[in-house]
Order: structure tokens, then C-alpha cells, then sequence
């Protein structure tokens, strides 16, 4: 149409109107001349002539409806939909499963991380054991807090050095080139180590050592990986081999079971997103399908 969208649907009421006035115009000239007909044919013929009139005006008027119904459901989606606004949609949608998807990893790290801490934090890997590491985080520490010597001593084991985790660890951490959101920021706070100073509003350079090599853990381990070890601790070694593709022993109610007792880490809209992506793989799934399922978006490119 040249009119473009609105003119098809001008033209499409026209037309709508014009198939109800001729209908009001049959109805009108049935009635004026119901009389007259009456009059000259007998009163069988007259049922007869009534009984088809009434199932002609009713088919006539629903098979019309019928057909603007669906010729304009054809016209306004199939053929003249608004690819520009769909794909905008799908756009969003893609954005915000990543967003979700980005989410649930970090969850997962949080209790990979814990699971560590629970069992023997001293001996876990969350340290940071790379001498250069943490020469170069002294030094940040001390260049930021303005403290630096000529010596450049390292940080000795009784100093204890203290930042604001409001007001100065987000300028600290942007020092030393990482500008984290609040997502990002609650989970360093998360892999901190001992959180007892977390409470006062407080950070020492201990708790900082313990974010370093949380920090470069989980650079160096794939997030997959993590996933699967963490549902590994939760089921057992035994059970987990038995988890693979076509097990019975893997369904949804293990996947309810496990969320359930991680509930505090999860949120409600992250729950539901993993219980709708369960519904996708059907009855019989692997856990490393699952595992693609709620992770795999975080990989799209939404821009």
C-alpha cells in the first residue's frame, strides 16, 4: 500500500463499513418487503423463504467476519510486520537472558568459593602464592595510600592497612585499572576471605591478597568447569558419573533439590530462568547440557 500501514488499515475500516451497511440495506428491504411476500405465496413457501433468508444472513455475516479476521491477522504479521521493532525485541531478550546467565555465574562462584572456605580455606587455592603478585599489589597499596619509601620495603606482616570499602576501595581498585559495577564489586567483597571486617565498612591489604588471588582463580578456570565441580561436591564423586546424557538419575527434581539448598545465593527471577531452560532439554538431559543451557547466553554478543 502506499499509504503505508496506517492507510492499509484506513482502507481495511472502509471496507468494514461498507459490508455492514449492506447488510443493514438487506435487512431493510427483507423487512419492506416481508409483507408482499407474505401475500403472494403460500404459507410453506413463506416458512421456506423466511428459513433461508435467516441462514443466509447469519452465514453471509459470519463467513465475512471470518475472512476480514483473518486476512488482517495474514496482513498485519506474516506480511507487514515491523522487522525493526522485532528485532529490537530480540535484541532486548538476548540482553537480558546474558544478564541473567552472567548472574547465575557469579553465584556459582560464590559457593565454589565457599565450598573451599568450608572444608580447609588454608589449604585452598585462593591464595595468592606468586611473589610478583604481591610485590605489585604492595606497591598499589602503598601508592594509592601515598605511603611509598624510597626502600620500597615490601608491607610487613603486622601493618595493617585499611580502606574504606564506600568511599575508598572502588577509587583503589579503578587505580589499578578495574572499574567493577555493583555486581562485580559484590562479588570481590564475596572471595574477600575472613569477613569479619566487612561489617565496620572496612578492607585490609590481607583481605585485599585474598580478592587478588580469588581474582586470578577464576580468570584462569572455566566457568563451565566451576559449575560442574560445584554440582560434583553437592551430589558426590559416585553419583556424578552417573549423571551423563539419558540418566534417569539427572532430572528436574535434582536440579529443585540442589537450588533449594543454595536458595540464599540464587534469586527468584535466576531460579525461574534455570527452571524454564530445563523445560527446553526434555525428559532426559545431561548435566553438561544443563550446564550450557544457563551459561550459554552470557557468550552472546548483545551489542
Amino acid at each position: 500500500m502506499l499509504a503505508g500501514s496506517t492507510g492499509f488499515a484506513i482502507i481495511l475500516n472502509y471496507l468494514q463499513s461498507l459490508l455492514f451497511l449492506f447488510c443493514l440495506w438487506f435487512t431493510l428491504i427483507f423487512a419492506k418487503e416481508i409483507y408482499i411476500i407474505y401475500k403472494e405465496l403460500p404459507k410453506w413457501q413463506f416458512a421456506i423463504c423466511i428459513t433461508a433468508a435467516i441462514i443466509y444472513f447469519f452465514l453471509y455475516t459470519f463467513l465475512i467476519s471470518i475472512t476480514i479476521r483473518w486476512y488482517t491477522i495474514i496482513s498485519s504479521i506474516e506480511t507487514r510486520r515491523n522487522d525493526k521493532c522485532l528485532n529490537k525485541t530480540i535484541k532486548y531478550q538476548m540482553k537480558l537472558y546474558a544478564e541473567i546467565s552472567q548472574t547465575i555465574s557469579y553465584n556459582f562462584k560464590k559457593i565454589f568459593y565457599d565450598n573451599f572456605y568450608e572444608k580447609d580455606f588454608n589449604n585452598s587455592p585462593f591464595k595468592l602464592s606468586i611473589t610478583n603478585f604481591q610485590k605489585k599489589l604492595n606497591f598499589y597499596v602503598r601508592r594509592f595510600k601515598g605511603i611509598l619509601k624510597k626502600e620500597r620495603n615490601p608491607i610487613e606482616e603486622h601493618e595493617i592497612i585499611e580502606f574504606d570499602i564506600k568511599t575508598e576501595l572502588p577509587y583503589f581498585l579503578n587505580s589499578c585499572g578495574m572499574e567493577l559495577n555493583e555486581e562485580e564489586m559484590d562479588f570481590i567483597l564475596h572471595i574477600s576471605g575472613e569477613k569479619g571486617n566487612l561489617i565496620t565498612g572496612k578492607l585490609d591489604h590481607k583481605q585485599l591478597d585474598d580478592i587478588w588471588a580469588g581474582i586470578n582463580y577464576f580468570c584462569s578456570k572455566p566457568t563451565h568447569e566451576i559449575v560442574r565441580e560445584t554440582f560434583e561436591n553437592y551430589f558426590g564423586n559416585e553419583d556424578i558419573g552417573k549423571l551423563g546424557p539419558g540418566s534417569s538419575n539427572f532430572n528436574e527434581k535434582k536440579i529443585t533439590d540442589f537450588l533449594l539448598y543454595y536458595r540464599d545465593y540464587f534469586t527468584e527471577e535466576n531460579i525461574e530462568f534455570m527452571q524454564e531452560e530445563i523445560q527446553y532439554l526434555g525428559n532426559r538431559f545431561s548435566l553438561d547440557s544443563f550446564i550450557f543451557r544457563i551459561l550459554g547466553y552470557s557468550s552472546l554478543n548483545t551489542k
